[in-house]
């Protein structure tokens, strides 16, 4: 019982020192709401397509490497079971540039070596 009269003691004393929200305090609150929201949009988003999240994973095919051309073609180094074709991807369309014969092994990189040689080609220029 004293549980329930100190909750209805607090829904009727808070009210009293709540200010009405004015137009002056709404509007900074709601554009700072907006900016944090299309900043966490950008967040994910970025995150997604640069993890790959948004592709269909399968275990039969993978895209071992990838080399821009330009903004729209690419060149793309792709296993199939025990099969690599090089293929040739533009925004119209996908070409089987060749199938390779012997299995080409690209090393993987890790981030904290690629961020140190790039942050040293950017101290020598």
């Amino acid at each position: 019982m004293k549980f329930f009269s100190a909750f209805i003691l607090v829904l009727m004393v808070f009210p009293a020192f709540a200010e009405a929200p004015t137009l002056a305090t709404s509007i900074p609150t709601l554009l700072l709401s907006l900016i944090a929201m299309l900043a966490l949009i950008f967040v994910l988003a970025t995150l997604v397509k640069k993890t790959n999240l948004g592709q269909m994973k399968s275990g039969a095919m993978r895209v071992v490497s990838v080399l821009p051309l330009t903004a729209r073609e690419k060149v793309i180094l792709i296993e199939v079971g025990d099969k690599q074709m090089l293929l040739g991807v533009s925004a119209q369309s996908v070409n089987l540039l060749k199938e390779l014969d012997e299995k080409v092994t690209v090393p993987e990189t890790d981030f904290r070596q690629t961020m140190s040689q790039f942050l040293s080609k950017g101290n020598k220029a």
